[in-house]
């Protein structure tokens, strides 16, 4: 130790200022680091945000549409026969849905991780689809709800992949729970009460399961 002391004591004074000016820097560039590394981080994490909310935007509208084709079929399947033609102008706009998602899912679903998930909704689409104007009007609902509910688990997905509901803001987080897990909920329990009025409607007949289900 005297040794390390004697040899900084017979350094030149040029030399001995370099040395402590470099023993000042690295701490200094330690927290520089730390600071860009968190900064980096924080981007980060915000873009991903980025790519969920432009993942959700035609996820939102595919729901939508999936919705009022469950409506729509209902009230074809109950009689309303001129509903039919507005049920299969729906199906091409939820095709189209489909179209922009499988768009996204080559730009994004690596950091998603959509590409082996967004297949099976689109083949569940399909079988309905192709099914649901032979369908009885009970048999319709029951499946485009659960269709319904395959979307909504896959905007959860989404939501957590993309950090949207991971967000450390507190203020943040709440926006982005309501978005991501409630309004969603919510949308699909009006839409589905939606869907059986139309039925109800093109029927003109309410049952008693039904009577009970409004109260």
């Amino acid at each position: 130790m005297l040794k390390r002391l004697n040899l900084f004591k017979d350094m030149p004074i040029g030399l001995k200022l370099g040395t402590i000016v470099l023993l000042m820097f690295i701490p200094m560039l330690s927290l520089l680091y730390s600071f860009v590394s968190t900064k980096q981080e924080s981007i980060a994490f915000a873009e991903k945000e980025l790519l969920g909310t432009d993942y959700l935007i035609p996820l939102r509208n595919l729901i939508d549409h999936v919705q009022q084709h469950r409506g729509l079929a209902g009230a074809y399947l109950e009689g309303a026969q001129d509903q039919k033609e507005r049920a299969v102008n729906l199906e091409a706009l939820i095709d189209n849905d489909f179209k922009t998602l499988f768009t996204l899912t080559e730009q994004l679903g690596k950091t998603l991780e959509t590409k082996t998930k967004l297949p099976a909704l689109m083949q569940s689409w399909q079988t309905l689809k192709q099914g649901t104007m032979s369908m009885k009007p009970g048999e319709s609902f029951d499946r485009h709800t659960q269709l319904v509910a395959e979307i909504l688990g896959f905007v959860k997905h989404v939501g957590d992949r993309s950090n949207l509901i991971l967000d450390p803001d507190l203020d943040t987080y709440y926006l982005m729970d309501t978005v991501v897990n409630r309004l969603p909920d919510t949308m699909e329990h009006l839409a589905k009460l939606s869907g059986q009025g139309s039925a109800i409607a093109a029927r003109k007949l309410l049952t008693l399961e039904e009577q009970v289900q409004m109260r």
